[in-house]
């Protein structure tokens, strides 16, 4: 398994549609989540 097949659901902010912001946070949100895949392999 590869962190590309993480799950983005939680990342796709409707709160402000198509909007830049929303780029923005649903791109930080996806990098928080593979970070933290990252993290979890480094320590496992």
């Amino acid at each position: 398994e590869d962190a590309t097949h993480l799950e983005d659901n939680e990342c796709d902010i409707k709160l402000a549609g198509d909007s830049f912001i929303a780029f923005i946070l649903r791109t930080w949100c996806l990098e928080l989540k593979v970070l933290a895949y990252s993290t979890h392999l480094y320590h496992s």
